[in-house]
């Protein structure tokens, strides 16, 4: 009897317990959140347990996932090839192959991205916003870059038109940064950002361009994390190209 009174008393005093660990984790983990540098040069620990030079990365896709990411980058890579100047990407075979990636893999939000991009190069806005919404909705990280004039005032309507974000693994064969999820036409919004939807896992910037008419001044990140479900990437100054 007495050792079940003792199991009732347990449990009243550890359940109210554990639900406060989980608000104070809840409501204590950032949203937003400066993205972190790292290093990914592996410590003494990891090459004795895992026996690698590299720092383990909890990041991986099945071979599923690889395939559809694959093809939606392949109608990516139109957006660098045009015929009488106008972008591959427009053409409707583009919409239609991605249509099918998100009927089997439904909120896939590369997939949303590239379909919002799709809408905004054939001038459907609404379309294109939803879309768009719905990519930084489904992605796991979104990433914020801001932009600034030399007075700190945020730059509204800026285009940067094209940006590559390296997503780092760590395998059996050492580091792979060979997945490089491409962004295109991104604008400023009222706040002089721009929101990137990207996966969990270490990142560097492989590529990213001024925007049309201004000279940028980029921070050197290197290899870097998220700070919180978004994070915020170090603004970028600009100038006004003359």
């Amino acid at each position: 009897m007495a050792k079940k009174k003792l199991g009732k008393i347990t449990i009243i005093i550890v359940l109210p317990l554990i639900a406060i660990g989980l608000w104070y984790f809840i409501d204590h983990t950032p949203s937003r959140a400066p993205v972190v540098k790292v290093n990914l040069e592996g410590r003494v620990i990891d090459k004795i347990v895992h026996s690698s030079t590299w720092r383990p990365i909890d990041f991986s896709l099945t071979v599923k996932e690889e395939e559809l990411l694959k093809r939606c980058l392949t109608q990516a890579a139109l957006m660098r090839h045009s015929q009488n100047q106008i972008p591959l990407f427009k053409n409707e075979e583009v919409k239609t192959e991605l249509e099918s990636i998100l009927k089997e893999k439904p909120n896939f939000f590369y997939a949303e991205y590239l379909l919002g991009l799709w809408y905004e190069m054939n001038d459907e806005n609404s379309k294109s916003r939803q879309f768009y919404d719905q990519a930084l909705e489904h992605a796991p990280v979104v990433l914020e870059q801001g932009y600034e004039n030399e007075f700190g005032q945020a730059i509204q309507g800026a285009n940067i038109q094209s940006l590559s974000i390296e997503h780092n693994r760590v395998n059996e064969k050492g580091l792979d940064p060979s997945l490089k999820l491409q962004f295109f036409n991104l604008t400023t919004d009222i706040k002089g950002v721009i929101k990137i939807p990207v996966y969990d896992t270490v990142y560097r910037i492989s590529s990213i361009a001024h925007p049309t008419g201004y000279s940028a001044e980029y921070a050197s990140l290197g290899w870097f994390e998220k700070g919180g479900y978004v994070g915020v990437l170090p603004v970028a100054h600009l100038t006004v190209k003359k």
